[in-house]
């Protein structure tokens, strides 16, 4: 079979030994990858080498950092996509705790859109009504926290959190739940109530 790196790689090895970070933005992966490996890796990358061990090669492929040659990407993704828009299964939210945000980046998109408040109990509240009246043939929630920088808005996480999965339990839903955040407020005591949601 004849392999090719992704397009979606995203290779760290600046951070000391054993310390080398592989991310694939197409399929979420990532792995600290040892350095024999990666010698592996890149004698594969520059000269075509093949990659002896095998265990390390069948990771590669498992997290999408390789892929067989003739394998459309691009194709992958807007098939998933579409998967994913068209999904009877799966109710896909994304929920903006706060629009407040601590660093106010001037190429961020959300310029223009800030505010300081919280989203209110009032809201909150219509947005469980919204999910509960749109549970039909769905087996699935996913919920993306967003903003502004939603860890500021921490304490609507947990209240909404601790409803949707609830709600899930009760209705024997999985529920899976991710953040984009700017990371500056990703402190110990955040990560522990994270995990928890």
């Amino acid at each position: 079979m004849h392999l090719k790196e992704s397009a979606y790689n995203f290779i760290y090895d600046d951070l000391g030994k054993d310390q080398i970070v592989f991310y694939n933005s197409r399929t979420g992966a990532l792995a600290v990858v040892h350095e024999d490996q990666y010698k592996q890796y890149k004698g594969f990358q520059e000269k075509g080498k093949e990659i002896e061990d095998a265990e390390f090669l069948k990771n590669l492929l498992k997290c999408g950092y390789l892929l067989p040659a003739e394998v459309d990407e691009k194709f992958l993704i807007k098939t998933n996509m579409m998967q994913g828009r068209y999904n009877k299964n799966l109710l896909s939210l994304t929920i903006a705790p706060t629009m407040a945000c601590n660093f106010r980046c001037i190429y961020c998109f959300e310029k223009g859109h800030y505010g300081n408040s919280l989203m209110d109990g009032e809201t909150q509240i219509a947005l469980m009504n919204f999910i509960k009246s749109h549970l039909d043939g769905v087996k699935n929630i996913n919920v993306t926290w967003f903003g502004g920088e939603p860890l500021l808005g921490m304490s609507v996480i947990e209240s909404l959190s601790e409803q949707i999965i609830a709600l899930c339990e009760e209705k024997e839903l999985q529920y899976q739940a991710g953040i984009i955040t700017n990371g500056y407020l990703s402190t110990p005591e955040n990560a522990e109530k994270l995990k928890k949601i």
